[in-house]
């Protein structure tokens, strides 16, 4: 797959485990898009999508968006994308009827430039008809019909009264013969509901033909999905069980490769080793990923002093220093084609004599991934099938005969040879050879094609191991490294940080490896074993400030991400782990001190901080 923003794989994984960041797929689903860094479907099919600069301006084919950062969400934008349903989806044929509605949601961004829109469409050679729920720049949601090419609006609610909206659902109810209902829902439980009457048979008969998603410069939607279930609108049901608050610019991924065997819980903490992101869920079952950035900005919700702290310990983290951090990463290159015309694998020529049989599992490199491969080989057997075979596209299986003293026989007579293709996998496949009788004349045969002149195999696709396997894409991957600018002190270890696929570019990399450098590049204070006073106030996800005057002379400023309990008769202990953003020390011992500056003397202190006086030393001693 390719064309993405790291938020897709999140966002997919996180769906997987049953978290939500857009709504869920309703009953009798032909579509629903996430959204969230791409436009790839999670249900329907991918005719086409570009990126655009503005109105009617469209780049080249891309499958992925831009991508901005909402309040817990991620919405794409200059997008412009086309869909077929889902059909298999579909048990009837797909008309608008009272019970099964026609029902279409999206979410929107609070700032919108101007109108966004989601439409189904019917086509024919004598019309083009589209039912759109649209969003204006002021937010107000409007319902649609367009008739060859024109558009009456049918009903809209305004933004001021569907007041601070994110998701809306617009559902199509058929009420008598030719007349339809349209209702527009929103998660703030504004309803609006209008009756128009229509033209013709086609919008109210069938189902659409096609999706079409249109995001111009300046807006931002997502959680498209189009539906005929008879369950209440999504808008009406939806709560977000997944806040994603990514540090931004959000990162592109050129590839994502196949994966075999692994679940969404690793995929996501693979995911946010990888940004150096936090992951937790709250109190409330909420899915939370908060980026670094976002930690630091956030305003302290809790603040506990000595008096509430039950135990705490002072401790440098000096084992925790680095000299230099070195991000491994992987560097992709890919090749793309329209057609299956990219060789992707080549048999190895191999010869085989009555009765053998063989099998075959065909994977790619470790450093490949394959897109789109024709797994529907055509036969090939010296000189039949060429055709096919000259046309340079498409995946071929067969063998050549061979006499005794190895030469071709292009003409042989008839035998009985079994072949077998299948996919084994999403990145496996299984070819199987059974040669139960040669043909006439033949001692043998190679799975090869033609290699003679005389033949009619273009010269290109002679003496070619078979199978032959195309595809539309293949992506290669390089491994690479970027180091870090900031340089700790000499008598700390390097360290290594691998984040795999996760992180393609180079320019990304290396910022990650200064940010991890810079805050391993010196010890510094933390509070270990935060006993505090039972308080159910506080919260996973709560960002809190801790000052202790009383032992530790430290305040730490940081967001909970563990909570432990331990309740007996009698007894409540509560102990907080953190994820710290800031640390500001008061009052700290000499051996503390040195410890902080471990290698400087007391003269080469005061001049690093020549000119500052007493008094805002001694206010914060350990800092940089």
């Amino acid at each position: 797959m390719t064309g993405l923003i790291n938020a897709y794989v999140v966002n997919l994984a996180a769906r997987a485990a049953g978290f939500y960041n857009t709504p869920a797929m309703g009953g009798y689903c032909l579509l629903s898009v996430p959204l969230v860094g791409s436009t790839w479907p999670e249900r329907g099919v991918l005719v086409e999508s570009y990126r655009a600069r503005n109105v009617g301006g469209w780049g080249r084919y891309q499958p992925g968006a831009y991508a901005e950062r909402g309040p817990g969400t991620v919405y794409v934008t200059q997008c412009y994308a086309t869909y077929k349903p889902d059909r298999w989806n579909m048990p009837w044929s797909g008309g608008i009827t009272a019970e099964r509605p026609l029902s279409i949601t999206l979410c929107a961004r609070q700032g919108q430039a101007t109108s966004s829109y989601v439409a189904c469409r019917w086509s024919g050679s004598t019309y083009d008809r589209q039912i759109r729920l649209a969003v204006t720049s002021q937010r107000s949601i409007v319902a649609q019909i367009v008739m060859e090419g024109e558009i009456t609006t049918v009903a809209m609610l305004t933004g001021g009264d569907a007041g601070p909206w994110e998701c809306a659902t617009l559902r199509v109810r058929r009420m008598s013969t030719n007349v339809l209902e349209f209702q527009i829902t929103t998660d703030t439980g504004v309803v609006k509901t209008l009756r128009t009457e229509i033209g013709g048979t086609v919008m109210r008969d069938r189902m659409w033909d096609e999706a079409r998603v249109y995001v111009p410069e300046g807006c931002g939607i997502n959680g498209v999905q189009i539906n005929y279930t008879s369950q209440p609108p999504e808008a009406e049901t939806f709560r977000r069980t997944f806040l994603y608050r990514p540090d931004t610019p959000l990162r592109s991924l050129s590839v994502m490769p196949a994966l075999v065997s692994v679940t969404a819980g690793d995929l996501i903490r693979q995911q946010a080793a990888a940004e150096c992101a936090g992951v937790w869920i709250d109190e409330d079952g909420v899915l939370q990923w908060q980026g670094d950035t976002w930690m630091k900005s956030r305003a302290v919700v809790r603040e506990l002093t000595s008096s509430e702290l039950a135990d705490a310990r002072l401790e440098m983290d000096k084992q925790d220093v680095r000299r230099k951090v070195t991000v491994k990463y992987m560097a992709w290159s890919t090749r793309t084609s329209r057609r299956s015309s990219i060789v992707v694998h080549e048999g190895s020529k191999d010869e085989y004599l009555e009765g053998d049989f063989a099998e075959v599992i065909i994977n790619p490199p470790d450093t490949q991934q394959w897109v789109q491969v024709d797994s529907t080989p055509r036969d090939v057997y010296g000189d039949v099938g060429a055709g096919l075979l000259n046309s340079g596209q498409g995946s071929y299986q067969g063998f050549t005969p061979l006499s005794a003293d190895g030469t071709e026989i292009l003409t042989a007579g008839s035998g009985k040879t079994e072949m077998g293709f299948a996919p084994t996998g999403p990145d496996a496949w299984k070819w199987t050879l059974d040669v139960q009788s040669l043909p006439t004349g033949a001692d043998r045969i190679r799975t090869a094609t033609s290699a003679e002149e005389y033949s009619n195999v273009k010269p290109a696709y002679r003496d070619r191991g078979l199978p032959l396997l195309r595809a539309m894409g293949v992506a290669t991957a390089a491994p690479s490294e970027a180091s870090s600018s900031v340089v700790g002190p000499g008598w700390a270890p390097d360290l290594e940080h691998d984040v795999g696929w996760h992180i393609q570019d180079a320019e990304r990399a290396k910022t990650l490896a200064d940010f991890i450098a810079a805050e391993l590049a010196k010890p510094k204070p933390r509070i270990s074993d935060l006993a505090v006073l039972p308080d159910p106030r506080i919260q996973l996800g709560d960002k809190i400030r801790v000052t202790d005057t009383a032992r530790t002379g430290l305040s730490i400023v940081g967001v909970v991400r563990r909570i432990e309990q331990a309740i007996e008769a009698g007894r409540h202990e509560m102990t907080l782990d953190l994820i710290v953003t800031e640390v500001t020390a008061s009052n700290v011992t000499l051996q503390e001190f040195d410890a902080f500056y471990s290698g400087m003397t007391l003269s080469a202190v005061d001049t690093r901080f020549k000119g500052e006086s007493l008094s805002q030393r001694d206010a914060q001693p350990l800092r940089s």
